[in-house]
């Protein structure tokens, strides 16, 4: 099957680079991260897919919450995604879709008690989708009681 977008090669590479650049280890999971047919061949003029990954051991994280919210000044605090253009949830493979969101900067939230938040920049197109790999790094929480993020 030819995928009808296009996979943007440079941006795991970059978001990985990121990821240690404010001191994280790099994602290793225990087999090769490929993003499945699903993403690859359903990717469309201003949709943005990917899968998010437990950034310790490479596994999917389902039920993460994914939504972007417009690129300003200062993107502020993560709260939710009140507000949002475009939400989803992971499935249970980590996988998400955000469909037809309108052309313009963004940044791509993604939130899971037990992890910290990870936001991402992204631009949406009309010539071509958007594919990202997102990895989360745990959080363990001191205090069973509080409610930690």
């Amino acid at each position: 099957m030819r995928a009808r977008g296009r996979f943007r090669a440079g941006l795991v590479p970059a978001l990985l680079l990121a990821v240690v650049a404010v001191g994280c280890a790099p994602l290793r999971p225990a087999a090769p991260v490929a993003l499945p047919e699903f993403i690859a061949d359903s990717v469309g003029p201003g949709d943005v897919v990917g899968v998010v990954l437990d950034q310790a051991s490479g596994a999917p994280v389902m039920t993460a919450e994914v939504f972007m919210q417009r690129d300003t000044v200062s993107a502020g605090a993560v709260s939710g995604s009140k507000g949002s253009v475009a939400h989803a949830l992971t499935d249970q493979e980590g996988r998400f879709a955000l469909r037809s969101v309108p052309p313009g900067r963004y940044i791509l939230v993604a939130l899971k008690p037990g992890y910290r938040p990870r936001q991402t920049p992204v631009r949406v197109t009309t010539r071509v989708g958007t594919t990202i790999v997102i990895a989360l790094s745990p959080f363990p929480c001191p205090n069973p009681s509080l409610d930690c993020p």
